[in-house]
């Protein structure tokens, strides 16, 4: 993981979190290894930053990769649709768009709570309902929508190496 904090003087006003993200997000590069493509899972910054500041920061954060380390050769960003989002700030930064993500499932718990597959893995060694059913845990599978899917190429050459083509970005109605 990585974290890059965005400063005015010495006030720490936002902050970017690159992660592993999910398991195959590497195959959306031909012949990628799984450390050298990483997702954007964060992305915050202070109101007071104004606008268009997401995607200053977006493209700040892509020339840093740039110029100061070697190893990650591409960045990928999600945007959920099911909560209005099309990825203006992705677009505006540059990125290019492949289209939606596979759906992933979560779970709700018995509390209620939801967990992703990966989190209920990391924090129970499973996500196999019939593991937790014969633990006496009932989990109910809760279908994920699809997310639209971004990226920005840290090593240019690496946009031959797409696995998917680049498609027109979705419009923001597509997003409601």
């Amino acid at each position: 993981m990585l974290d890059i904090g965005a400063f005015a003087g010495n006030q720490l006003l936002g902050v970017a979190v690159l992660a592993v993200g999910p398991a195959n997000i590497h195959r959306l590069f031909l012949e990628a290894k799984q450390e050298q493509v990483v997702d954007l899972s964060r992305l915050w910054l202070d109101d007071r930053l104004g606008r268009n500041s997401e995607s200053r920061v977006l493209a700040i954060v892509v020339r840093l990769l740039r110029r100061h380390q070697s190893t990650i050769k591409a960045l990928v960003a999600y945007s959920d649709p099911q909560v209005g989002h099309s990825g203006v700030v992705y677009r505006a930064a540059g990125f290019a768009y492949v289209g939606l993500s596979d759906s992933m499932p979560r779970y709700r718990l018995p509390d209620g709570s939801m967990l992703h597959s990966r989190s209920l893995s990391h924090a129970f060694g499973s996500h196999s309902r019939r593991h937790f059913a014969a633990h006496g845990v009932q989990l109910e599978l809760v279908r994920q929508e699809a997310k639209h899917t971004y990226l920005a190429c840290v090593d240019r050459s690496w946009a031959a190496r797409l696995a998917r083509p680049i498609l027109p970005y979705p419009r923001q109605e597509d997003a409601q």
